[in-house]
């Protein structure tokens, strides 16, 4: 998921399972910082399984940082104007959408699970689309399209 920043800074945040390789699709108007990770979960191991994307941060000039407390979190997203968080799993609760909301960031998401109830009208939602191409596409046109509001 990004966050386009004020100062032109761009927020990565989220799960690396749960999709932010579809964000690496969207292409950055400015820095873009990847907080991903499973150090939270003390599984180290399960970063290895991570490298590709790893590696495709690193090969895009994508700022890659490990996954990072809420403290943290939240200090990033104030820094940032939207959130965008393409998201693969049906969320049942999305804790990173309502910390975006409370710290006055758009958010740009999928439908899937309980996001337009956790948004509560205030996010950009987009129908999921299993075919990952064009979801690609679509979650694009969404985030450019906010950003232009």
């Amino acid at each position: 998921m990004f966050s386009w920043g004020a100062r032109g800074i761009v927020h990565a945040l989220q799960h690396p399972t749960h999709g932010v390789g579809v964000g690496l699709d969207v292409p950055p108007a400015a820095e873009l910082r990847v907080f991903a990770g499973m150090n939270l979960y003390f599984d180290d191991q399960a970063d290895l399984r991570m490298a590709a994307l790893y590696e495709a941060c690193d090969r895009l000039g994508v700022v890659r940082e490990k996954a990072v407390g809420q403290t943290a979190l939240a200090q990033a997203l104030a820094a940032s104007s939207m959130l965008a968080y393409p998201t693969l799993v049906p969320e049942t609760s999305c804790i990173v959408a309502m910390e975006a909301l409370a710290s006055g960031c758009a958010v740009v998401t999928s439908d899937l699970g309980a996001l337009s109830e956790t948004t509560s009208g205030f996010g950009h939602l987009l129908p999921f689309d299993a075919e990952r191409q064009r979801f690609v596409a679509a979650f694009t046109q969404k985030v450019v399209s906010a950003l232009r509001t």
